[in-house]
């Protein structure tokens, strides 16, 4: 059940806001390494259980995914990944996490696993759920779905 900061404690949720957006323009200039503590510190301050935060959970979460996988840093960034999946609407059929999850474990070179978080992904939203990922990941995905109908696995 998803719980809404901005009712239960503005003060907090503007807070959130100013520090994931200061994060958001360190990133978004490369600064990640700036970034990520900014990003850490909202984590700190969200209330347990924190994947619980209606647009906090997935948008830090998802955050620091997306700093960590900027630097290469995929084992961190896969564990954000999993955060940001388990912060999603569960309600809701949606993608979000799930690529990311994907494509971490794809440069960590564990191709069945990332394999399976992209089939996932593709079963709800088709191509389309690649549309803003760099082609290598749908390209991966397609050929191994290809390999596996091949060899009738």
């Amino acid at each position: 059940m998803k719980k809404d900061l901005m009712e239960l404690n503005e003060n907090l949720a503007a807070r959130l806001d100013t520090l994931v957006e200061k994060g958001n323009e360190l990133s978004e200039d490369g600064d990640n390494t700036r970034a990520i503590p900014i990003y850490m510190e909202a984590w700190g301050l969200l209330p347990e259980p924190k994947i619980e935060w209606e647009l906090y959970s997935s948008w830090i979460a998802g955050s620091l995914f997306n700093s960590y996988f900027d630097s290469a840093n995929f084992d961190e960034a896969k564990q954000w990944a999993l955060k940001t999946y388990d912060a999603r609407h569960k309600d809701e059929v949606t993608t979000e996490g799930m690529n990311e999850v994907g494509k971490a474990c794809y440069e960590l070179d564990q191709l069945e696993e990332a394999y399976s978080w992209f089939k996932q992904s593709f079963d709800i939203d088709g191509r389309r759920a690649f549309s803003e990922e760099d082609p290598k990941y749908l390209k991966f995905y397609l050929d191994r779905t290809a390999e596996r109908k091949k060899s009738g696995a």
